[in-house]
């Protein structure tokens, strides 16, 4: 009978302790899973914290015909400038026409044709203390004071500087200098010139590579200048005759104001285009481009030594297959030395910042533009004052849009603005019509959760939080082991 008992209290004995062991697993895994999905909801808070700030898109422009090119600077005065080109019909092409606008805040001047009768390929256009300049080609020149009115009549007549092909680049150097990097078509070969500041005279070109094989045009030709006023060029190579597809990226510097060049070294092979290139602080240089529309992505690599060894090439979009040649990225380096960059994809125009060595989740800022969207390409993005990120895009090739956000960085003041001095008018305007004003709202807009998982090579925001974050719940998980392993023994 004694046995009996003996034997009923065991088998309670060891069911107590089957229900204390399936107690603490389920009470384990709770632990594990609401910890788990406290620390991803707290990972996800900073990359939606970083995309908002941005102000309700406005529309600028629109017409019955095509937008191109559009291109948006800022000076050191505080001013922002548009430049876009138009055909008016698709039916009757006819002269495409070259548009101007200057943003006065809240609102945009009335726009105006500064140039007809032109042929207008990729603009590029820059500003500094002296003067707005614009190239188009990669061979004609215009410019205006630093303050022009949004009139025809503040614009120099056009000046043809060399025989090259479109996709001219420009960049600013320290001293004030303005540096053209450019393809000359007739020997495959690129080039760049400088605008010194102190005479405003063009400088002699400087030769900087040839094609790098034989049956290859050059074209996507972009310039930076870095901190020691050294000088970094990239350019795109494409099949010849027909100009596609392309066949590879390539990437050159010069510490001498561009009297020699290191040898081409290749950034990316066969189906990449539209590269762009910007330097840090001190010795960064950043590259970024895109796939072709069948490899498709948009891509990043870093140099922190002049460019004489890259680090590995990281992708900065949602997918790494779509997409395709939907406008170079745009790649500029805030006044604390983080970067910017805005891409075209999917439709969308997608913003993305590295902050600390980590990319943010990028953030779609044309979402709230209204209509069906058909197409939504070549995004421009200008920073002014060291903390005004500006950015223009066409939407459906019909209307030009502008969308900006102030960074929560202390920026530089804006320099006085200087009386200018215009030559008399030498062109008329043409009246066009001008933009309707929408009211700006600045909306908060949410992390996308139901969107693809982040590619390889991404640190997203949050992600040290998470690994640190783990480190209590590894500790809780053995600690309950251990407990588990004592019960058992007892």
């Amino acid at each position: 009978m004694s046995g009996e008992r003996g034997l009923g209290a065991d088998l309670l004995e060891r069911g107590r302790r089957v229900k204390l062991r399936w107690q603490g697993r389920w009470g384990l895994a709770l632990v594990v899973v609401v910890t788990a999905v406290a620390l991803i909801w707290q990972s996800s808070r900073p990359a939606a914290a970083q995309g908002g700030a941005w102000s309700q898109p406005r529309l600028v422009f629109e017409t019955d015909g095509t937008i191109n090119f559009p291109t948006v600077v800022t000076d050191p005065f505080g001013q922002v400038h548009a430049f876009w080109v138009v055909l008016p019909s698709e039916a009757d092409p006819g002269p495409n026409q070259l548009y101007y606008t200057r943003l006065d805040r809240p609102d945009w001047k009335p726009v105006d044709i500064f140039v007809s009768n032109e042929s207008f390929t990729e603009l590029a256009g820059i500003a500094n203390t002296q003067r707005i300049a614009l190239f188009w080609h990669g061979d004609t020149y215009t410019w205006a004071g630093v303050s022009p009115s949004a009139s025809a009549q503040d614009w120099q007549p056009p000046t043809a500087l060399h025989d090259a092909l479109p996709g001219a680049g420009l960049a600013l150097a320290p001293d004030g200098a303005v540096w053209m990097a450019y393809a000359v078509p007739s020997i495959q070969a690129m080039y760049v010139r400088r605008l010194d500041p102190a005479s405003a005279q063009w400088e002699d070109p400087h030769w900087v590579a040839n094609v790098t094989r034989v049956q290859r045009v050059p074209n996507a030709v972009r310039v930076a200048v870095g901190a020691d006023n050294s000088l970094h060029v990239v350019w795109a190579e494409y099949q010849a005759p027909d100009g596609w597809p392309p066949l590879g990226l390539y990437y050159t510097n010069s510490t001498d104001q561009g009297l020699t060049w290191l040898p081409p070294q290749q950034a990316a092979d066969t189906g990449f285009n539209q590269p762009n290139v910007a330097t840090g602080p001190n010795a960064q240089v950043y590259l970024t481009w895109v796939g072709m529309v069948g490899v498709g992505g948009k891509y990043f690599q870093e140099s922190g030594d002049a460019g004489r060894t890259w680090g590995r090439v990281e992708q900065i979009s949602l997918s790494e297959t779509l997409g395709g040649s939907e406008g170079a990225p745009h790649i500029l380096v805030d006044a604390v030395g983080d970067l910017h960059v805005v891409y075209a994809q999917s439709k969308c125009v997608w913003y993305t910042s590295r902050q600390g060595g980590s990319w943010t989740w990028p953030l779609c800022i044309s979402a709230n533009v209204p209509g069906e969207i058909s197409n939504i390409e070549s995004p421009s993005m200008a920073l002014g004052l060291g903390n005004q990120l500006h950015v223009f895009f066409w939407f459906n090739k019909k209307q030009l849009w502008y969308t900006s956000r102030t960074l929560t960085i202390e920026g530089q003041a804006p320099l006085p603005i200087p009386t200018p001095t215009a030559d008399p008018a030498r062109l008329a305007p043409t009246p066009t019509r001008s933009p309707t004003a929408t009211p700006t709202v600045i909306p908060v807009y949410e992390f996308d959760r139901g969107a693809p998982p982040p590619p390889k090579g991404w640190q997203q925001s949050g992600a040290t939080g998470l690994v640190f974050g783990m480190v209590p719940v590894l500790i809780l998980l053995v600690a309950m082991v251990q407990v588990q392993r004592m019960r058992r023994r007892h």
